[in-house]
């Protein structure tokens, strides 16, 4: 037992980092169709965190009863690109091309959000 657990430490110490540094050569030219689906997923997971970024900057700029209404507004939006892009990716059901799709549209769709928090954050309100 003590000895899974000492290797399972060394595996995680040492080939981890290197799988995250190879990820991001991967994204460069994947190669593969399951190279493509991570470099999607990963793209969509930035363009996220961007997103909820901009969404506490948002929060911080505006007042209490105006960032409740935001707050609604985003939880519809979410579920709006969750189902447009699950319905996206329907298309392509049980083949190896549907998390592409789906990562993609992900990503689009929040980039696109990002831009209407930017404006946000540049406009007005007070």
């Amino acid at each position: 037992m003590k000895q899974i657990l000492i290797l399972t430490s060394l595996f995680c110490c040492l080939v981890l980092p290197v799988t995250a540094a190879s990820d991001a050569e991967l994204c460069k030219d994947p190669q593969t169709q399951t190279d493509m689906n991570i470099c999607a997923s990963q793209a969509y997971q930035r363009a996220d965190k961007i997103l909820n970024q901009l969404f506490q900057q948002i929060k911080r700029k505006y007042r209490s009863q105006d960032f409740k209404k935001l707050q609604q507004v985003q939880f519809d939006w979410l579920k709006f690109r969750d189902s447009h892009c699950k319905f996206e990716a329907s298309f392509y059901e049980g083949g190896t091309l549907q998390p592409l799709i789906h990562g993609k549209c992900m990503e689009t769709l929040t980039l696109e959000r990002n831009l209407h928090f930017k404006a946000l954050l540049d406009g007005p309100p007070y």
